[in-house]
């Protein structure tokens, strides 16, 4: 399986920005304000996506921040390039 390691390969800011994510100290909730899903450009258009069922009403915490890079990285490295291959 892909890792933040594979993904820094090819987007060192954000590989970077989860890496920071991961290693933070305080309360991710409150500092971060993020839930399961992500939002990315496609040609002109912002497209959101859940990266899991309901990602839009599960918050980020500390507890389930793990679980969060890994689906953002299989989502960006795996799912999202997948209709190309």
């Amino acid at each position: 399986s892909l890792s933040l390691f594979d993904l820094k390969q090819v987007m060192p800011n954000l590989a970077s920005s989860l890496h920071h994510l991961l290693e933070f100290d305080g309360n991710v909730k409150e500092e971060f304000m993020l839930t399961f899903d992500i939002s990315y450009n496609e040609f002109d258009t912002v497209k959101t996506c859940p990266l899991k069922q309901n990602g839009g009403n599960i918050d980020l915490t500390n507890e389930n921040r793990k679980e969060y890079v890994d689906l953002y990285v299989d989502f960006l490295l795996n799912k999202l390039i997948y209709e190309q291959f």
